[in-house]
């Protein structure tokens, strides 16, 4: 099986690949996961913490062109998102490799606030391999205005059989691997689309990724033919509790994009040790 972290690039010729990287509108660069499928488009203004991470070195002129990952406005001046993000085919990018968009729903409409990067905490126990702990968190070279943030979740807010919204820019075609009819090329949109999805139990995720699922880190979230996909990554897996905005889980990786059966895999945000790292790098 192969399987995809959902960030914007080049399809991996490997065992697993990613949901963090997309392809160009018309026709991607490189290496790819996923977007979301599927999906409704989103309101303008509904889910105003939620960025658009940028890689300048894809060297796009289009406003889509340099699309990399999702994440989440955390602080004024914080975003969480997937630690493989922060990786490309040559290694780690820099800091002055990325820009972020905050607040924004749709590209070229001259909507949210740009910033620069100036630092990125990788959280130091991620495995590439295993994929545990795809967490990281960006500082911003300036504050963001009177945009809402997240909160982390607290013990239960994943149970399974609740519901949580993904959503991102990321390519919106089923991709099922060896089964031509379903295995579509990606499609990207300048348009934010969400869906959402069920979370699933322990022994779910287990039945459909085996041992390569870590309950500890990691959850699972279905809905049949509905998921997030290439350049999804980095995302927000979150529900709304109270009058606030719950992250739950950050888009990571998958077998596929919306295959029959098999859900996407997300960081567990509930797990102490990925939310001790949040609130270390952002002094909370």
């Amino acid at each position: 099986m192969k399987t995809y972290f959902k960030r914007w690039g080049a399809l991996l010729v490997s065992f697993w690949l990613p949901l963090c990287q997309a392809y160009d509108a018309v026709s991607p660069p490189f290496e790819a996961e996923p977007l979301i499928v599927n999906g409704d488009a989103v309101p303008k203004g509904k889910y105003k913490f939620m960025v658009a991470i940028q890689n300048l070195k894809l060297g796009g002129s289009a406003p889509y062109a340099n699309h990399w990952c999702g994440g989440s406005l955390i602080k004024n001046r914080y975003v969480v998102t997937a630690a493989h993000c922060m990786y490309d085919d040559e290694g780690a990018l820099e800091p002055s490799d990325l820009t972020v968009i905050a607040g924004m729903t749709v590209y070229g409409r001259n909507q949210g606030q740009a910033r620069n990067v100036a630092a990125i905490t990788v959280n130091p126990k991620y495995d590439s391999s295993t994929k545990e702990y795809d967490v990281a968190v960006l500082e911003l070279d300036a504050p963001v205005n009177n945009l809402p943030k997240v909160k982390l979740p607290e013990a239960g807010d994943d149970d399974p059989g609740t519901e949580a919204v993904v959503a991102g820019w990321g390519s919106i075609t089923q991709y099922v691997q060896n089964q031509p009819p379903l295995s579509k090329s990606p499609v990207y949109p300048e348009e934010m689309r969400e869906v959402t999805l069920s979370i699933q139990t322990n022994g779910d995720c287990s039945a459909a990724y085996g041992a390569d699922f870590y309950p500890e880190v990691a959850l699972c979230a279905y809905a049949p033919s509905r998921d997030s996909c290439q350049a999804d990554s980095g995302g927000p897996l979150f529900k709304k509790i109270g009058n606030r905005w719950t992250l739950v889980g950050i888009v990571s990786w998958g077998a596929g994009c919306a295959a029959p059966g098999i859900p996407g895999i997300y960081t567990r945000v509930t797990n102490a040790e990925v939310q001790a790292f949040i609130q270390e790098v952002i002094g909370q």
